[in-house]
């Protein structure tokens, strides 16, 4: 099982993430987190923009129960994606869907206010 940050980018459909083992995380009270953040991810591969105009979310181990959570903008959430965030971080483990006001995208933060 593999943990980190990703974007989501629906012009292309595709997932830009970094995902390192567990053994590489750290440990943050019971769970284990990627130190690898969304800025320097988005400075990795873009020039351009803010990484707040594209959904995103984390992948995080918790020691306590023994499972993944999957925190995911609420815009992506759809089965394609969980499936597709299954595959590249590796899920072999139980894992739960999360929501958090920090993994929400511009047009998500956006209709909070409208």
């Amino acid at each position: 099982m593999l943990i980190g940050p990703y974007f989501f980018i629906p012009k292309n459909g595709s997932v830009i993430y970094d995902a390192c083992s567990l053994e590489k995380g750290e440990l943050r009270i019971d769970k284990l987190d990627n130190p690898v953040g969304h800025e320097l991810l988005w400075d990795r591969h873009f020039t351009l923009g803010n990484y707040v105009h594209y959904p995103r979310g984390r992948v995080i181990y918790d020691l306590t129960k023994r499972q993944a959570i999957i925190y995911i903008d609420k815009c992506i959430h759809k089965p394609f994606m969980i499936q597709k965030l299954v595959s590249i971080f590796q899920i072999d483990v139980p894992y739960t869907i999360a929501y958090d006001f920090h993994y929400q995208c511009q047009s998500c933060l956006q209709n909070l206010f409208d």
